[in-house]
């Protein structure tokens, strides 16, 4: 199972990547949502859930998930926040993102949080 991990700062995708590699899962990394966006028009990419930090700058996270629902409309998605605000959240929903999942929060969670995702998607 491939994952998509987008986030603008390196560390953080890094930290991402490492943690998601452990528990088994095959990452591919974007720095931003226009490189996410160059990985998921590429065919074969076999990407089956993407996770996109929400504060980027250009094109944020719930940008990005508008132009994911363009062409993937199934594609699992989950936005990672520092701050769940009511009309990101409802808006996030609104455009079919799968789930939000607040910063800061651990592997365990993150894993609990994909895997709830991938659960019901199927």
């Amino acid at each position: 199972m491939k994952i998509l991990a987008v986030d603008d700062e390196i560390v953080k995708l890094e930290s991402l990547k490492r943690g998601l590699k452990i528990m088994g899962y095959d990452v591919v990394e974007a720095l931003g949502a226009d490189e996410a966006l160059r990985v998921l028009n590429t065919k074969k990419n076999g990407v089956g859930l993407v996770l996109i930090d929400y504060t980027m700058p250009g094109m944020n996270g719930l940008d990005l998930l508008k132009n994911i629902r363009k062409f993937h409309a199934c594609l699992p998605v989950v936005i990672m926040t520092a701050y769940l605000e009511d009309g990101l959240v409802g808006e996030a929903l609104q455009n079919n993102c799968n789930t939000l999942i607040e910063k800061p929060f651990s592997l365990d969670q993150l894993i609990q949080t994909i895997e709830g995702v991938l659960d019901n998607h199927h």
